[in-house]
């Protein structure tokens, strides 16, 4: 299929956002992965398009662009700049993309970042969903423009590691079962965003365990624990769902850095109910006495 409006390729939307042009190749899902990040607000990405079962080799991209993009004042627009940006069904190149990977190391793109995928549907609390699903708590700066909200829903935050910006990843609402986005490198006027949306995570991870899904109470609690790692209450709250879940060691460690930012939760944990499966473990009852 030839991707029409409202689904631009990756590269016409970095240099023209909202134009809305028709990719050139016969893409049918995309993929989009973050190489690294260097000190500035500055990002290496990997975009590929893959072709429909039956055409072309199902498996080898007929798009891909490697490269990066940047916010630099005073400019308006973000500089992009491609290393290999090519589209057609003999464009697959394993040698020159591996390439481009490593110069684009060697320039200064190795830092690592940290990432969020946000819940596919509202989570029916109002309170978590104004956090979790919209980019309010980011502060977040666009020069650029934002997607069309009601063709795309934002789908991860790909935060720097100095915290200042993020690359926020939007997913085309038209098709449920095949990927296709728009991202906008953002800059954050928030210093306090992550933390702001892991009490949010954890908030929703208690509610999920009070209605009884403690498979969604654990995936809730580990982003919260990511995004606010030095939260007692985060690290413990995400400890006490590992243990229920059966993930004894994984939990004890969990338990131990949040004893760590809080000493006094030692006894809170020894009467816990949650811990109860840890109680003859010898780790268990050091941290805990």
């Amino acid at each position: 299929m030839t991707i029409q409006n409202p689904v631009p390729t990756v590269a016409a939307l970095l240099t023209l956002l909202l134009a809305g042009l028709p990719a050139r190749a016969q893409v049918d899902r995309e993929t989009l992965e973050i190489l690294g990040w260097a000190k500035a607000c500055s990002v290496a990405v990997e975009y590929y398009g893959y072709p429909a079962l039956g055409n072309a080799i199902f498996t080898e991209p007929i798009s891909m662009q490697i490269g990066s993009i940047s916010l630099v004042e005073p400019k308006r627009e973000p500089v992009v700049k491609w290393l290999i940006h090519a589209d057609g069904k003999s464009v697959w190149d394993a040698d020159k993309a591996r390439k481009a990977e490593e110069k684009l190391r060697k320039s200064g793109f190795v830092l690592k970042g940290s990432s969020e995928t946000l819940p596919g549907q509202p989570t029916g609390w109002p309170g978590v969903d104004q956090v979790l699903l919209t980019t309010r708590s980011l502060g977040a700066y666009s020069p650029s423009g934002w997607p069309q909200e009601k063709d795309f829903r934002l789908h991860q935050i790909h935060y720097s590691p100095m915290g200042t910006c993020a690359l926020l990843l939007y997913r085309w609402t038209g098709a449920a079962n095949r990927d296709f986005f728009q991202f906008v490198l953002v800059r954050l006027r928030n210093p306090r965003a992550k933390v702001e949306r892991a009490l949010a995570y954890l908030d929703l991870a208690n509610r999920l365990f009070e209605s009884g899904d403690l498979d969604g109470a654990l995936r809730a609690s580990r982003l919260a624990a990511s995004g606010a790692q030095r939260d007692a209450e985060t690290r413990y709250k995400h400890a006490a769902y590992l243990a229920l879940s059966g993930y004894r060691q994984e939990a004890i460690d969990e338990l131990a850095t949040a004893l760590r930012y809080r000493r006094e939760n030692r006894e809170r944990a020894r009467l816990d109910p949650d811990f109860e499966d840890l109680r003859k473990d010898k780790r268990f009852r050091l941290l805990t006495h």
